[in-house]
């Protein structure tokens, strides 16, 4: 397989994590996404072999990508 971006030596991507149900919490609003679902923010880095090497799985679904990435290890 050929690496699809060359000279790029990694990729970084953020998604959602569906909750079925509002979560019991001080602030559920803050689970609320623009999608109109509650969920969580999952952050992936991957390599050029497309290994993942680094996760961060916490932040609420209403975060922006960018606030996560500035938030992990590698962003700072």
């Amino acid at each position: 397989m050929s690496f699809p971006l060359p000279g790029a030596v990694g990729f970084v991507d953020g998604t959602h994590i569906n909750l079925e149900e509002k979560p019991y919490v001080n602030c559920p609003d803050d689970y609320y996404s623009r999608k109109q679902r509650y969920g969580l923010h999952l952050q992936i880095v991957c390599d050029y072999n497309l290994k993942i090497r680094h996760f961060k799985l916490g932040n609420t679904a209403s975060v922006h990508d960018a606030k996560v990435f500035s938030q992990c290890v590698l962003g700072n």
